[in-house]
């Protein structure tokens, strides 16, 4: 009570002790009446916040009624004055900090208590000190928040865990800086700044960092198990350069990626200009199959002055693998008049190509085989149509024969190598009738099977 008396006459500061039994709130008839007995030269006021039965009291809580003083009085209009003030600096976009700093900055001006023992300017002046300190606080709140949002701004989608501990980190700085009494609003608004410049300095060097380790994977997923060794060479010193790369302040975090990306791209135009070069030297007569072997073919005259045509498979070594000798008819056809393999399969192409012309294979000379000692099957090709006498001698291993071909001739003792086994025909019903007679004719044992199928070579 200030300047006057309770309604009951006493002057007495009143204590009331709440609790459990009362839910910590105000009972109806602990609260005094007050307004009726001012001192001499006062009016009825008014409580510095008015007690009720609804609000948590909290430890320590106090409700003053204060008489006023025809000064004190006329001073509620400076209040209201003032709370319309605060109210005008609130903004639309303001945060929950920045409207509870309005608010309590306004309840400060409500409670506020005119001095009788103050002028009126010096009462005055405790109001707009509580206006200066809201506008700096607020000020500086706004600009925490336009920081906060800044750092939410620099995080990306790819970022990896630790480029989000940094975010999180600077995030959780600039929540938890408590302003500081001892400087002025712009040193506490740089001390924000500083917060943000470290995590500009460390998050670009992280991404760099994370961007390195990607662009390494993305260099070994270039190796080829193929490559010679100055391709390796190539990536092994574009791996390197990467990992020597270190992030460079003086430039952007997009111009590090840049010359991240110049390493790699270097390297593939690099590997691409090399392993063009790495190709063996081929002509028309050179084909590198798909498995990695290579495909040779020779045209040349014997001693007869006959056209020879030799195709020569190598494996990856240049080891030869198989060669067919051919001889150029006169009809233009192609008698196939040798094989050698290392397999156990002898397959006979339909034609031959060689110095950009087609040779059609029609026939199987006498004893084109006899280097074929471990051969266990033979594929004639579609266009054979003359197997000459003995062709098969040499070949004692043979049990299969497949003919995909309508035959005019076939020579004695043809087939008499094979002892038993089978001879498939993958053709028409009224060629293999005309086949068969052939075949029977010119001798084969009781132990070899002729019949007819149907499938692809």
């Amino acid at each position: 009570m200030k300047n006057g008396k309770w309604d009951d006459g006493t002057d007495a500061t009143k204590v009331v002790k709440v609790g459990p039994t009362t839910q910590f709130r105000l009972p109806y008839d602990k609260i005094p009446e007050a307004g009726t007995m001012p001192n001499a030269g006062y009016s009825p006021g008014r409580w510095s916040k008015i007690p009720d039965t609804t609000t948590v009291i909290r430890s320590g809580t106090t409700y003053t009624y204060t008489y006023w003083s025809a000064a004190g009085a006329a001073f509620e209009t400076v209040k209201t004055a003032k709370i319309a003030d605060v109210d005008m600096l609130a903004k639309a976009d303001d945060n929950a900090v920045c409207r509870n700093l309005i608010a309590d900055a306004k309840d400060e001006i409500d409670e506020y208590v005119y001095e009788d023992e103050m002028t009126q300017e010096q009462n005055t002046a405790v109001l707009d000190e509580i206006e200066d300190r809201l506008k700096r606080d607020l000020s500086f709140e706004r600009e925490r928040a336009a920081k906060i949002a800044e750092v939410e701004g620099f995080a990306k989608s790819g970022d990896n865990d630790e480029c989000k501990k940094l975010i999180a980190d600077a995030k959780t700085a600039l929540e938890s800086y408590f302003y500081d009494e001892d400087k002025t609003l712009d040193n506490n608004k740089a001390a924000l700044q500083v917060i943000i410049n470290e995590l500009k300095q460390k998050l670009p060097a992280e991404r760099i960092k994370a961007a390195k380790i990607a662009k390494i994977a993305e260099v070994e997923a270039l190796a080829k198990a193929d490559d010679s060794d100055a391709s390796k060479k190539l990536i092994a010193d574009a791996k390197a350069a990467l990992e020597a790369y270190e992030y460079d302040d003086s430039k952007t975090e997009a111009e590090n990626i840049a010359a991240l990306e110049a390493i790699v791209s270097k390297l593939k135009t690099d590997l691409e200009k090399q392993r063009e070069a790495d190709k063996p030297q081929t002509d028309d007569n050179t084909v590198i199959n798909p498995d990695g072997t290579k495909t040779v073919t020779k045209v040349r005259e014997d001693s007869k002055g006959s056209i020879e045509i030799v195709v020569t498979t190598y494996d990856k070594a240049d080891k030869a693998i198989s060669e067919y000798d051919y001889q150029l008819a006169k009809s233009g056809t192609l008698d196939l008049k040798k094989v050698s393999v290392n397999n156990k399969k002898v397959v006979i192409p339909d034609t031959v190509k060689a110095d950009g012309k087609t040779y059609k294979v029609t026939r199987l000379k006498k004893g084109f085989m006899k280097k074929c000692k471990k051969v266990t099957a033979v594929d004639v090709g579609k266009n054979v149509n003359t197997i000459d006498k003995n062709a098969l001698t040499g070949a004692n291993k043979v049990k299969t024969v497949t003919i995909r071909s309508k035959l005019k001739k076939v020579g004695k003792g043809a087939f008499k190598v094979m002892k038993k086994g089978t001879i498939k025909m993958n053709v028409s019903k009224k060629v293999y009738q005309k086949n068969l007679k052939l075949i029977e004719k010119s001798g084969i044992s009781d132990n070899v099977k002729i019949k007819r199928v149907k499938g692809k070579k």
